[in-house]
C-alpha cells in the first residue's frame, strides 16, 4: 500500500472519529424506524438526531418531559407531552448551533393549546381500529395522543388501547402533531373525567333500631349503575349504635366513583327491642283471670290496661314500676301481633272481625267503632272522658274548676303516657289507646284522654307510637 493510500485511510478515520458518536447513532437509529413507520404528520421526527457536539437542529427544542427525563425533540411534540426548557442537565450546547429559543417564544398561546376535558362533557373511547399502520395511542405524563409506536417507546409512553374522546372536537395543538382526538387524560386513568362522576344513594326505610341493620338496605349507584362492593356504609355495617335521628352516607373506595361520597339521608332510631325472656319483670300475662273486667252497656271491657310483656312491648321510660301501674305500651304490630312490615304499609287484608292480637282467649283488640259504641253508651264522646278516667293517678289541673273524673263506670282509664323513637312522655297527662281500625298505610285509629278535658279525643296516630291496649270481650 503506498504512504498516500495510508495517510488517506488515516485521515477518514480520525474525520469517522471526531464527527460520530455512540449516542448519535442510537439518535439515527431510531430516526429510521420511526421514518420506517406510517407516522402522523411531522412526529416521525420527534426523536431526530442532534448534528456534530450536540448542537440542535432546526426544529429540535431541550424537552423536559418530568421525572428527570430531559431530550431534544420536536418543538411540537414536546409541547404535547412536556415542557421546553433552555437545556438538560449536563448538555451544551455548542456555539457553532443557535441557542434555543427563550421560554416565552416556545410557549404556545392558549388559542393553540387543546383545553383539558370539561367535567360536563361525556366521554367515549376512539376505536384503536382506525389506527394507521405502525402507529398506537401513546399515553405520557397524563397526556394521551396518536404517534409511533417508535416515538411512544423512546420518551417512555405507555401505549393503550384507546384515547378518550369529548362529544365536542377540541381544537388540536397542530395539525401536524396532535390528532383531534387527543384530549387531556386525568392522573389516575385514561377514561371519563373524575369530576363528572356521580354517585348517588337511594334509602326507602325511614325507621330503624339500636344494633339491627337497617332495613330494607338502602342502594348506591354510580352515573346509575348500581354499585355493590368497595363501599364504605355510615354507620358501619348499615347497623345504627344508637337511638335518635341517624344519618347515612356512603363513600365509593373503588371504580371510577372512588373517593365520592353521598348522603342517604335520616332515619329515626329506636332503643333496642329485649325479648321477653331476658326481661326481669314479667307483668301481668294474658290470662284473663289476671285482670279486673267491667260491663258498660253491651260491651265487656278489661277495666286495666293490658300488662303481657312481649318483644316490643315497653315499660313508660323503660322502668318496670311504671308498668305495673298502667300496664305495658305496644306498638300497633305487636298489639295486633302482625308483621313489622304492617308499621308503613296497608294490612288490612291481615285484620280479622274480631281481632285477637296480644289479647287473652276470648277477647280481642277493639275496632275505632266499638270504641265509639262505648263512647255512645256513656253519653258520646264529648263528656265520655270525665265518666271513663280514674279519679286518681291524673295530675291536677286548675285551669277550669268543673273538669272532674269521676270514674262513673270503673272504666279507670289512668295517664300511662306514650313512647316514640326511643323516647317517652305524656305519663300523668295523658293516657292513649289503641284499636285495630287502620286509618292509613302507616296509621291506625286510636283514642286520647287528657288531665284538662272532659272528652274523648280520636285520631289516627302513627303504628310505631306505643300506647296503652284495653281488650273487648268476644
Amino acid at each position: 500500500m503506498s504512504k498516500f493510500s495510508v495517510f488517506a485511510v488515516l485521515a477518514m478515520a480520525i474525520g469517522l472519529l471526531f464527527s460520530c458518536t455512540t449516542d448519535i447513532e442510537s439518535a439515527e437509529e431510531v430516526l429510521k424506524k420511526a421514518e420506517s413507520s406510517s407516522s402522523v404528520g411531522n412526529l416521525s421526527s420527534a426523536v431526530q438526531g442532534v448534528s456534530s457536539g450536540g448542537s440542535l437542529q432546526s426544529g429540535l427544542v431541550f424537552c423536559d418531559l418530568g421525572g428527570g427525563n430531559c431530550q431534544k425533540l420536536n418543538e411540537e411534540v414536546c409541547l404535547v407531552f412536556g415542557q421546553v426548557v433552555a437545556s438538560c442537565p449536563g448538555t451544551a450546547v455548542s456555539s457553532s448551533s443557535s441557542a434555543p429559543p427563550s421560554s416565552s417564544s416556545l410557549v404556545p398561546s392558549s388559542s393553540s393549546i387543546a383545553p383539558p376535558i370539561s367535567s360536563s362533557i361525556a366521554i367515549a373511547p376512539s376505536s384503536s381500529s382506525s389506527l394507521p399502520s405502525g402507529m398506537v395511542f401513546c399515553v405520557f405524563s397524563g397526556i394521551c395522543a396518536e404517534i409511533s409506536a417508535d416515538a411512544c417507546a423512546t420518551i417512555g409512553g405507555l401505549a393503550v388501547q384507546s384515547c378518550p374522546v369529548s362529544s365536542s372536537s377540541s381544537p388540536p395543538i397542530s395539525s401536524s402533531v396532535v390528532p383531534s382526538s387527543s384530549v387531556e387524560l386525568s392522573s389516575s386513568s385514561v377514561g371519563q373525567s373524575s369530576s363528572s362522576n356521580v354517585l348517588a344513594c337511594n334509602m326507602a326505610a325511614t325507621r330503624g333500631t339500636v344494633g339491627v341493620a337497617i332495613s330494607p338496605a338502602p342502594t348506591a349507584t354510580c352515573n346509575g349503575t348500581a354499585v355493590t362492593s368497595g363501599l364504605t356504609w355510615t354507620p358501619a355495617n348499615l347497623t345504627p349504635t344508637e337511638a335518635g335521628s341517624v344519618s347515612v352516607s356512603v363513600r365509593a373506595s373503588s371504580g371510577v366513583c372512588s373517593g365520592k361520597a353521598t348522603t342517604c339521608g335520616n332515619i329515626n332510631v329506636s332503643a333496642p327491642r329485649p325479648s321477653s325472656s331476658s326481661l326481669a319483670y314479667s307483668g301481668k300475662g294474658n290470662n284473663i283471670s289476671s285482670y279486673r273486667t267491667v260491663v258498660i252497656g253491651t260491651q265487656t271491657w278489661m277495666a286495666e290496661n293490658l300488662d303481657y310483656v312481649v318483644e316490643g312491648s315497653k315499660c313508660y321510660n323503660n322502668n318496670s314500676s311504671n308498668c305495673a301501674t298502667y300496664g305495658s305500651l305496644y306498638n300497633w304490630v305487636t298489639a295486633m301481633a302482625l308483621p313489622s312490615s304492617c308499621t308503613s304499609t296497608s294490612c288490612s287484608s291481615q285484620i280479622q272481625s274480631p281481632h285477637r292480637g296480644i289479647c287473652p282467649s276470648g277477647w280481642h283488640i277493639p275496632s275505632d267503632a266499638e270504641w265509639t259504641t262505648l263512647e255512645n253508651a256513656v253519653g258520646g264522646s264529648g263528656t265520655a272522658g270525665k265518666h271513663f278516667k280514674s279519679t286518681s293517678g291524673w295530675n291536677p289541673y286548675s285551669g277550669i274548676e268543673n273538669i272532674k273524673n269521676l270514674d262513673t263506670y270503673g272504666f279507670s282509664a289512668l295517664p300511662g303516657g306514650f313512647g316514640s323513637d326511643g323516647s317517652f312522655g305524656g305519663v300523668g297527662y295523658n293516657g292513649y289507646w289503641r284499636s285495630a281500625t287502620e286509618g292509613s298505610a302507616n296509621g291506625a285509629y286510636g283514642r286520647r284522654m287528657g288531665y284538662d278535658i272532659d272528652y274523648v279525643y280520636r285520631s289516627n296516630y302513627y303504628k310505631y307510637d306505643l300506647f296503652s291496649v284495653r281488650c273487648l270481650q268476644d
